[in-house]
């Protein structure tokens, strides 16, 4: 479970940076994630006020996964939904088998008290008792006894196979689901996702383990005690244990419930010096920066003394339940053996007996006082469950079509047609509040086998714009057209494998520098690997580590600086298999000039032949580009070479290329000062 919650919480911590990528590649990768989840609050208020308030962040963004127009699922609603996921052929074989072991293992268990009785009444005649029955009968008690915990315990690892059979299912089916939901969906819910899918599959396997290894062999005991007790003792044996298992229910359930308010409070205080601690540690830099230790230290010893006294409560009301528990099952059992110490006394029942009927009774004590708990596990596995219910019946607003053809690769031509779009909230369908749109009714017309560079002002929509061509996103209006063919009519994966986007802050994965070259193409060996890298201006600075291609990047590739990462970026890029167009958001932002020109010179040459688009603010890296297109107010505004838009003195690009090299020239001064 730790692993798998460790690998949910990699994958989705930040699904907002990863998703696109990981659409972009088609795979779903075996390795891990990790991506940084640093959400901190600076103040000058008390800073444990902004703890509580990212707990109930926190909260409100749980609570976002019901938000998506469905109404909250009914128990049966979701066990007719989660049962075929969970009981697959496999589990259902073995349960069967364990079900035929529960019969036998309660069957010994309800005959080991006749045993007991009849070596009781042997020994109860003193010099003239029967010693051969007597020993008959102790050993048939052990032998049954032994034979029904050994029958027990290989029921419950069958049990356990179930548990496991079933959290597998539900994990894959949730962690396949993640990664069909569109952008809008992980933007807002994300990361909050993969803490309600770890908290729903621990809750199944609690619901699992109580139902099948509590609640099942205490139903059939207790049939078998009903009915033992109506035949052999008389209804009104059977009468006094009823009443005293309805008033034990009825307690058991009613301070349960109070309870929870309790616990939950004790898991709030619990999560918050999680949550403080891993925040404080995440930010280790910046305590030191400000001299903050002591202060974290109060926090954090607030916190902790809050946890204290709740978790005392928790035991306080524990106790407290546990010993009501104790009394109404002593009266009851009190009771029984009143009646049948007359009983005995009337000589319609033997000392056997009565022992007889004390051990049957105390056979339910144990399942008795775990009760409570049975009860909490139940109804806190209802809470959880009902959010990955949710969100594994979430629907994607960026459909595949049930009619999708593959895409024909032609030339890689490329057409947004009359291409309108703004941004979207991620939990319903209505706009998030922007003015106007990104783009409007724009069009553009990208020829195969072209090199091409889209402009902007700060905030133009590059990223957006190749997300819209990867359909990550989908336009409100218009149409986005590949080699005569409408994006919203083909396959996912029949086109993006044509496709290869290279990011401006990519993640990498935490793993080595060879797997993340590797990932866009399995495929390729060493040797292609460093060819790319040699050509990215990576191959060098790789072999000076100490592991070369099988150093670890780290934590989102924190090992690397920020111009290595970017280069490992392209060069995955350029791995990709089949790739015939390529799309680079700002790839050589973060390089010094020098590479820069470098690896533009390399690309200028990998790229013969390919539809290639590059969005960029570093106007210096597009000057030998085909076509140049200028977007303002969501249109184009001017298209042409580098030196046709420089011949207009008064063209926007003209301007943005004045402004360019003016900042070119201030950092060049900065770093002479």
């Amino acid at each position: 479970m730790y692993k798998l919650t460790k690998h949910l919480n990699k994958r989705f911590r930040n699904s907002t940076l990863i998703f696109p990528k990981l659409q972009n590649f088609n795979l779903f990768n075996p390795q891990l994630v990790k991506i940084n989840c640093d959400i901190r609050y600076f103040s000058t208020v008390d800073p444990s006020n902004h703890i509580q308030q990212n707990n109930q962040n926190f909260t409100e963004k749980q609570d976002d996964i019901n938000k998506t127009g469905q109404a909250v699922a009914t128990k049966k609603e979701i066990r007719a939904y989660l049962q075929p996921i969970i009981f697959n052929k496999e589990a259902k074989s073995i349960l069967y088998k364990s079900t035929l072991l529960l019969a036998l293992s309660k069957s010994l268990a309800i005959a080991s008290p006749f045993f007991l009785k009849y070596t009781v009444n042997a020994i109860s005649l003193g010099a003239q008792m029967d010693i051969n029955m007597a020993c008959l009968g102790i050993i048939g008690f052990g032998t049954a006894r032994i034979l029904s915990t050994v029958f027990q315990e290989i029921r419950m690892k069958q049990i356990a196979d179930i548990i496991q059979i079933g959290a597998k299912n539900v994990s894959m089916q949730a962690f396949k689901h993640l990664h069909e939901l569109d952008i809008y969906f992980h933007k807002v819910s994300s990361k909050n996702t993969v803490f309600a899918i770890n908290r729903a599959i621990r809750s199944i396997e609690s619901a699992l383990r109580f139902t099948l290894g509590f609640f099942a062999p205490v139903g059939f005991e207790f049939v078998l005690l009903c009915g033992t007790f109506q035949l052999y003792f008389g209804f009104p044996y059977l009468a006094n244990m009823l009443v005293t298992l309805g008033f034990y229910t009825i307690l058991t359930k009613k301070y349960s419930t109070y309870r929870q308010n309790i616990i939950r409070e004790r898991k709030n205080h619990e999560k918050k010096s999680e949550f403080y601690l891993n925040e404080s540690m995440m930010n280790y830099d910046t305590v030191k920066n400000f001299n903050r230790e002591e202060r974290e230290l109060r926090i954090y010893e607030t916190l902790l003394d809050k946890l204290r006294k709740s978790a005392e409560q928790v035991q306080i009301t524990l106790g407290r339940l546990n010993i009501s528990q104790s009394v109404i099952f002593s009266i009851g059992m009190t009771i029984n053996l009143l009646m049948a110490v007359q009983d005995v006394s009337l000589g319609v029942f033997t000392p056997g007996d009565f022992v007889m009927l004390q051990t049957l009774f105390i056979q339910l004590a144990g399942p008795l006082f775990n009760m409570g708990t049975l009860f909490r596990e139940i109804d806190q596995s209802q809470v959880d469950v009902e959010d990955l219910y949710v969100m594994l019946k979430q629907e994607s607003k960026i459909k595949e079509k049930i009619d999708a053809q593959d895409y024909q690769f032609k030339q890689g031509q490329i057409q947004l047609q009359g291409v309108s779009f703004k941004h979207m909230k991620g939990d319903n369908n209505e706009f998030n509040g922007q003015e106007k749109y990104l783009f409007k009714d724009l069009t553009l017309d990208i020829q195969p086998g072209t090199t091409n560079a889209i402009v902007g002002q700060s905030g133009f929509g590059k990223t957006t714009m190749l997300n819209l061509i990867n359909r990550i996103y989908d336009p409100h209006e218009g149409s986005i057209i590949l080699d005569g063919q409408d994006l919203k009519d083909l396959k996912f994966k029949s086109y993006r494998k044509y496709i290869s986007v290279i990011p401006q802050n990519g993640i990498l994965f935490n793993d080595t520098i060879l797997h993340n070259l590797q990932y866009g193409n399995e495929d390729a060996t060493f040797e292609e690997v460093v060819e790319i890298a040699k050509k990215c201006q990576i191959h060098e600075k790789i072999l000076s580590m100490e592991k070369g291609y099988e150093t670890q990047v780290g934590d989102l590739g924190s090992k690397l600086s920020g111009g290595e990462r970017q280069r490992i970026l392209i060069a995955r890029g350029l791995l990709k298999k089949d790739a015939k167009i390529y799309l680079f958001d700002e790839a050589t932002s973060n390089l010094d000039a020098h590479t820069e020109r470098d690896i533009t010179e390399a690309l200028e040459e990998i790229m013969v032949g390919k539809t290639v688009i590059y969005c960029a603010h570093r106007l210096s890296s597009i000057i030998n580009v085909d076509n140049i297109y200028v977007l303002a107010d969501g249109k184009v505004a001017e298209k042409g070479t580098h030196w046709e838009l420089m011949d207009n003195e008064n063209s926007l690009y003209t301007e943005m290329w004045k402004n360019y090299l003016n900042e070119q020239e201030k950092e060049k001064v900065a770093e002479e000062k």
